[in-house]
């Protein structure tokens, strides 16, 4: 999925997997993660826990500014570090299983998207935010 939707991967934190779709291409970045996570979440319906129920994700996208560097001397690993990197997390925290939730950031950017409003979601840190949700088959 990463090839075909030119995301990549920058790193995995726990049961977190953190990726990157804007590098050079601010105008169409967000459909790129969204055709991305909509595949994410439709092939985890094919996957079962050990107990045969299906895999549940969260998925969390927020569109902004990053700042990247090279961290480490011994095991050096390329990082996104900023307010956007906070943002996508708290997307993914405060978000549905099954369900991608996006920041009003990235929801402008994909307009043509059948997205419905959550009403407003707390952010740790940042207040109430307005946020969207999108089926994975809209």
């Amino acid at each position: 999925l990463q090839l075909k939707s030119e995301v990549r991967r920058l790193k995995e934190k726990g049961l977190d997997y953190h990726g990157c779709g804007g590098k050079h291409c601010p105008s169409w970045h967000a459909s790129r993660l969204i055709h991305f996570a909509k595949d994410i979440l439709v092939g985890a319906e094919s996957v079962q826990t050990p107990a045969g129920a299906p895999v549940q994700m969260r998925i969390g996208l927020h569109s902004g500014d990053v700042v990247t560097g090279v961290v480490g001397h011994k095991m050096p690993r390329f990082c996104l570090f900023g307010d956007t990197v906070n943002v996508a997390s708290r997307m993914e925290s405060t978000g549905k299983p099954g369900l991608i939730h996006a920041s009003s950031s990235t929801k402008d950017l994909v307009p043509e998207e059948n997205w419905v409003s959550t009403g407003g979601v707390e952010a740790k840190g940042k207040g109430v935010l307005d946020t969207f949700l999108l089926e994975p088959k809209s």
